[in-house]
């Protein structure tokens, strides 16, 4: 070894490993299927190792490591090779071309310089790229910021590929944003013209109308007929829903099956198994509701406990967005001055008790409710949207197994009458006294109120988080 802790190796000597930084050096792959003596080859027959090193016996060369085991250079057994990879003045190794193979040094090539490439980190001479670039331009990137990159031409055409994609997705984003600023002015352009309720308010007070006449009146004819329309469909009652007797009943396909069993012809626009166990059917128009519900057998689907469509004897509705300064003495009394007979509750936040612009109140009549739906509440000279009061489950209760927390159309578990607690289903079950309750044991159906397991549950259930 020699004095200055350099290791020097003979080339029919070498590790696989050190073989290998040896290749990497002089910027060479093998293959992995590649041993000692192929890597060997690999390397005498690469275009800079021949150039100096073809007439010299493998016995006769050798591979310098430094302290690290880093690859330095090659060297002869005679001492009258200077070594593969040249020197810079500064004493720095410099890597042969990646384009022609020969040394790159600060003074051999003919542009004058050689350069390194920031991309592979390999060496090249200027004057093997496509467009040499100029000493001054060389001397003025020397100077530049980190992210002006000099690139060799293999790196150049992977870089180019990119810079392409990238100046097409600039295009893109320039393109997208004229047509953003396009569709900006347009907007502000809307907004400066003024509304239609405007012209016609001006209209009125000056006598003058901006617009013709009958241009007006078809708007306003368009106007209410649409509404009305909407208003007309969004007060359809096209549900029915059966508390059905035949427990094997489970998919849509099945309802469908057995529902035209008995209606022939007749078009489901949509049906399911609700979460209580029964069956909604939705149709086209309310008349074919209304018919169904009408000539409705009791002995269908094994057998129909009852039959009801929904929403028919509701009274209830929820006027929205009151916001008001005014006290709730005050709406109270206002509602109640067109509506006697309502009962209001007015919701309140959790966290400081204040109203939330909520208010249910009881119509005592469903055609009141409807009314209000359609034309709107009035009280306190203001106008508020009322709608449907849809009442919430609060505790989620299997029909099947009587379980908590989930329903009758995915459980899997054995059945539980909600009767008398024997192992079959409830709607099985032919008792109508002696309940025996399948949570606690006593004398009540399963999910009574008065049931002190399910008054747990719903404790549980409002310790939560509650949203109205």
């Amino acid at each position: 070894m020699p004095s200055d802790g350099k290791t020097v190796v003979a080339l029919t000597n070498v590790s696989p490993l050190q073989i290998d930084k040896a290749l990497a050096k002089l910027q060479l792959v093998a293959p992995a299927a590649y041993d000692v003596d192929g890597k060997v080859e690999l390397l005498r027959c690469s275009k800079v190792f021949r150039r100096k090193l073809e007439d010299y016996d493998d016995d006769a060369i050798s591979l310098v490591f430094n302290k690290k085991g880093t690859f330095l250079d090659f060297e002869t057994t005679e001492g009258n090779f200077d070594g593969l990879f040249c020197k810079s003045a500064s004493g720095n190794l410099m890597y042969p071309c990646r384009v022609c193979a020969n040394d790159v040094t600060d003074n051999n090539d003919t542009s004058g310089f050689g350069m390194h490439c920031d991309g592979c980190g390999w060496y090249f001479h200027n004057s093997c790229t496509t467009k040499p670039i100029s000493v001054e331009l060389f001397k003025a990137l020397e100077g530049s910021p980190n992210y002006v990159k000099v690139l060799c031409p293999a790196c150049n055409l992977v870089y180019g590929s990119a810079d392409r994609k990238l100046t097409r997705i600039e295009r893109k984003v320039g393109s997208l944003a004229e047509t953003v600023g396009l569709v900006d002015k347009s907007i502000k352009n809307l907004v400066n013209k003024p509304s239609y309720s405007s012209v016609l308010n001006n209209a009125a007070g000056k006598n003058t109308p901006v617009l013709p006449t009958n241009v007006i009146n078809s708007l306003n004819t368009l106007t209410k007929v649409t509404r009305e329309k909407e208003d007309a469909e969004r007060m359809k009652r096209t549900r029915v829903v059966v508390k059905s007797g035949n427990t094997n009943i489970r998919t849509s396909r099945d309802i469908r099956r057995e529902f035209n069993k008995h209606y022939t012809g007749m078009i489901i626009k949509h049906c399911r198994l609700t979460a209580a166990g029964s069956i909604m059917f939705e149709f086209e128009d309310e008349e074919v509701a209304k018919a169904v519900h009408t000539k409705w057998s009791t002995d269908f689907f094994g057998g129909n406990i009852g039959m009801r469509i929904p929403g028919n004897n509701n009274t209830i509705g929820i006027v929205k967005y009151v916001y008001d300064d005014r006290s709730e003495q005050e709406m109270l009394t206002g509602i109640q001055q067109d509506y006697p007979d309502a009962e209001c509750y007015f919701f309140k936040r959790k966290s400081d008790n204040s109203f939330n612009g909520m208010i249910k109140v009881d119509f005592k009549s469903r055609d009141t409710l409807l009314k209000v739906i359609k034309e709107k509440i009035k009280f306190c000279n203001q106008r508020y949207i009322v709608e449907e009061y849809v009442r919430k489950s609060r505790v989620i209760k299997c029909s099947k197994c009587q379980g908590w927390g989930h329903v009758h159309r995915y459980c899997t578990r054995t059945p539980k009458c909600g009767k008398c607690a024997d192992n079959h289903e409830s709607l099985s079950c032919t008792i109508t006294s002696g309940f025996k309750c399948a949570h606690c044991g006593l004398g009540h159906k399963a999910g009574s109120t008065d049931c002190k397991v399910y008054k747990e549950k719903m404790a549980l259930f409002t310790q939560g988080p509650r949203h109205e």
